[in-house]
């Protein structure tokens, strides 16, 4: 009898990451999630825990790596100086959400080459695919005063690593699509973290990225058996 491999992912990024951390650890959060607020709108459930992504720990076993404030580009809480400890875990599958911090210090066209050139550092380095969730816009009062273009310079971010991964067989841009269709109303009063709906949807979002990554090592297997 064949069985199915025990794949390795690792999440890998700033806050975003870490307080996905916290959201999938809170027992609160596990269970039922429904939405369901007009004709039009989907339904959506998941049943149990979640701090595995709900993926069956037999078959895929999790590691999160994360620091709030980093940044991709080097500095005194550069993401680099951590990623020996992701490779030691030897993932198959990386998921990274990095540079929002680096925007008000850096040029967005190295922003965009570091965060590639970390996706492909991981390709060298062993992993099987590598997923890199999109750059969101921040509201309000997270839009830094020295640079009111800042969404602006996310959007380049964004179309620079798309163009960039087109040519990357095993490196893909993950869009939050979940999170842009309700703007700023997902995000907390700071205008850069999201509130429990927003981190429900970006939970979804990971999820579905790393399920996407699943079926490309495995094409044979249904996305429901994870």
């Amino acid at each position: 009898m064949c069985t199915r491999p025990n794949v390795k992912v690792s999440l890998v990024g700033h806050s975003f990451i870490r307080r996905l951390h916290d959201f999938i650890r809170n027992p609160c959060n596990d269970g039922w999630f429904e939405r369901g607020t007009g004709a039009n709108d989907s339904t959506d459930r998941f049943s149990g825990p979640l701090s595995n992504l709900f993926f069956n720990p037999d078959l895929v076993n999790t590691q999160i790596e994360s620091w709030g404030g980093s940044t991709i580009c080097w500095g005194q809480k550069c993401l680099k100086s951590r990623f020996p400890r992701v490779l030691a875990f030897g993932p198959d599958i990386i998921f990274i959400q990095i540079g929002s911090n680096d925007v008000s210090r850096s040029e967005p066209i190295i922003v965009a080459n570091e965060i590639a050139d970390a996706a492909r550092f991981f390709i060298r380095n062993g992993a099987q695919y590598v997923m890199v969730g999109q750059l969101l816009y921040r509201h309000n009062h997270g839009i830094p005063h020295n640079i009111p273009d800042f969404n602006a310079r996310i959007d380049f971010i964004n179309q620079t690593l798309h163009e960039i991964f087109t040519a990357e067989p095993k490196i893909e841009l993950q869009r939050h699509k979940g999170l842009w269709r309700q703007g700023e109303s997902l995000f907390l009063d700071d205008g850069v973290h999201l509130t429990p709906f927003g981190q429900f949807k970006y939970f979804r979002s990971v999820r579905g990225a790393i399920l996407r990554a699943l079926k490309y090592l495995n094409p044979l297997q249904s996305s429901q058996g994870w």
